[in-house]
């Protein structure tokens, strides 16, 4: 039989005794389940209809028309057309479930001049938290339209090196430009609040979800360390490594098994909270990459309890306690991060709960998917590796004393 072969049977058989253990699933399944419920029975907003968008059109030139047309027709909201004669500021006064966004007079002109005037939104603070698809509209036209912009820019600078007509070439541009023009595209989801205020902070859905859950998903890996370290699982490990299975075989065996229930916890967590409400962002499968790299980590933080379970056996579930609250309050799921005095977020960030957050929030508020998400992924890796590395060490010393 290969070691992969053993490995697969032994997850089978840790798999199993996790089945038949009544209390430990109860556990594993009903603390995120319940929490979660409550979490967000607490954070749900109430039902409410999303603002209209009202559009007036104040430069009519080609590519102020395309914009119009293009905001008139956003899936999901009402939208209406508002006279060019009309006060924007007290047409949103007057209508508070209207966001108005005005194109002003000179758009495609300062366009054609390689530097895009900004949009000017209106919003009535009355109705500021059902502003999310009208001012997400918005936002997309005004990132098309500064794209338009930047390849006008562009070729203004080619011609000027190859002394040809600048003017001839912005009108090329831009002509070119529009025919991909499309505010509806995927991108950065984040919304805007008014007219340049950025959101840049996660939902108490999200925030639930994506950091203080962390927490909880430590406590589930520490009641299986608790198991897999048991009196009678030590017993069981001696007798596994009279056979023909290594100690590497035994140790990545019940990772696995640790990774695919916390991956359960996670998953009750994220489908429970996106059902009630909370963005699952612009890029589901690349929430779903995250959330298998955080279970990875947490798989060897199940390792690492272990490896203190057989090296400390006697205070082993005092240690892991501690260790499992202490982690998730430095690392910013218990307590705010930015209320930690200098030093102690210092040690955070040899948590992975800091580093999930981060992969987390670049992606469901930032919807970046370069430096931002990746490097917090590739820390959550190495942190697994190191801790499974360590818990291995500690348990292969406490077999060796006895």
């Amino acid at each position: 039989m290969t070691p992969l072969a053993r490995i697969a049977r032994l997850f089978e058989h840790e798999t199993r005794l996790i089945l038949t253990n009544p209390r430990l699933l109860l556990a594993i399944v009903g603390l995120p389940l319940v929490l979660t419920l409550l979490a967000n029975l607490t954070f749900s907003p109430q039902a409410a209809a999303p603002d209209r968008l009202g559009v007036s059109d104040q430069d009519s030139t080609t590519l102020s028309k395309k914009v119009a047309s293009q905001l008139l027709a956003w899936k999901g909201l009402t939208t209406l057309s508002l006279a060019a004669a009309e006060n924007p500021q007290g047409y949103a006064n007057a209508h508070p479930d209207v966001v108005v966004v005005v194109l002003p007079k000179g758009l495609e002109v300062s366009v054609l001049q390689g530097s895009a005037v900004s949009l000017q939104t209106f919003v009535n603070r009355r109705g500021s938290r059902q502003d999310a698809l009208a001012t997400t509209a918005i936002s997309n036209a005004g990132v098309e339209i500064s794209a338009v912009a930047t390849a006008v820019a562009a070729a203004r600078l080619r011609a000027a090196r190859a002394r040809t007509s600048e003017d001839a070439a912005a009108t090329t541009a831009e002509r070119d430009a529009l025919t991909t023009f499309q505010i509806g595209r995927t991108r950065n989801q984040t919304t805007l609040v008014g007219a340049a205020q950025p959101a840049t902070t996660l939902t108490p859905q999200a925030q639930f979800a994506t950091v203080t859950a962390l927490s909880l998903l430590e406590l589930v890996a520490l009641l299986l360390a608790f198991s897999m370290a048991s009196e009678h699982e030590n017993s069981r490990l001696r007798r596994l490594l009279w056979t023909r299975l290594s100690l590497p075989e035994v140790i990545a065996a019940r990772a696995l098994a640790a990774w695919v229930w916390i991956m359960l916890a996670l998953a009750i967590v994220l489908v429970i909270s996106i059902a009630a409400g909370m963005s699952a962002g612009p890029n589901v499968p690349l929430l779903v990459v995250i959330s298998m790299v955080v279970g990875l980590a947490l798989s060897g933080y199940t390792v690492l309890i272990m490896g203190v379970g057989y090296a400390a056996r006697q205070i082993f579930q005092a240690v892991g306690a501690i260790l499992t609250v202490g982690v998730g309050a430095v690392g910013g799921s218990l307590l705010p991060g930015a209320s930690l005095p200098g030093f102690v977020a210092g040690i955070g960030r040899v948590t992975p709960n800091l580093w999930a957050s981060q992969a987390y929030r670049a992606v469901l508020v930032q919807g970046d998917t370069g430096g931002a998400l990746w490097t917090p992924l590739g820390v959550l890796v190495l942190m697994a590796l190191l801790e499974a590395l360590v818990g291995a060490l500690l348990i292969r010393r406490a077999l060796r004393q006895v």
